[in-house]
């Protein structure tokens, strides 16, 4: 009986550590914290504004954080350095966070890193509803030109790279359903074999007694 009870314990020690290492689950809804414009930029590589030109969406998407790409053309930046036409990469649906209400001819500023939604470095730049991205809006745009100063005009093409290497410097505090998960569980796996250290080296004490 003791034998059984030692089995379905080590069984159900064995299927949380199962979960503990299984990927974490992109998350299906978005939640934004509140921010100011201010602390947007203090999170952003780059923040500009400028109109939207073609917008790139996946015509048959197999999942809600499948890329949404769109051009913009820069006119002003206050934050970062950036070619006069950059493509910034979102998710397709706002319940992953996308942009995905970005149309074409829309003026917008954009907040952006070299980061996707997971927090993962990417080749050129990534915003999603988080970062602030939005459509132009003079509260917004007086408040980055306290915070950070007079926009300048974009860098000519040929002084900046439109696609720069991921992995830069990015200020996102954290990320949706990302690193911190993942150690989560990965800490609960380490618990877990802890457990059935223990629980070994319990049976065998007592048969030894």
């Amino acid at each position: 009986m003791r034998s059984k009870s030692i089995l379905l314990l080590l069984a159900m020690l064995a299927g949380s550590i199962g979960i503990a290492w299984g990927p974490a689950a992109v998350a299906s809804a978005c939640s934004c914290a509140i921010s100011t414009p201010a602390e947007n930029a203090s999170r952003a590589v780059l923040v500009a504004e400028g109109v939207v030109g073609a917008v790139d969406a996946p015509a048959d998407p197999t999942s809600s954080t499948d890329p949404r790409i769109f051009a913009v053309a820069l006119e002003r930046v206050w934050k970062g350095e950036a070619a006069k036409t950059i493509e910034v990469t979102t998710p397709n649906n706002s319940a992953s966070c996308g942009l995905d209400n970005v149309t074409e001819g829309m003026r917008i500023i954009v907040f952006a890193t070299h980061t996707d939604v997971m927090g993962e470095p990417i080749e050129g730049w990534g915003s999603i509803l988080c970062d602030g991205t939005g459509p132009v809006d003079e509260t917004v745009t007086a408040e980055l030109t306290t915070a950070l100063g007079e926009p300048r005009a974009p860098a000519p093409d040929a002084q900046v790279d439109p696609a720069p290497q991921g992995g830069g410097e990015d200020g996102r505090g954290e990320t949706i359903g990302g690193e911190w998960l993942a150690f989560g569980l990965g800490a609960a796996g380490l618990v877990a074999l802890a457990a059935v250290g223990i629980v070994l080296v319990t049976v065998r004490r007592r048969r030894a007694g």
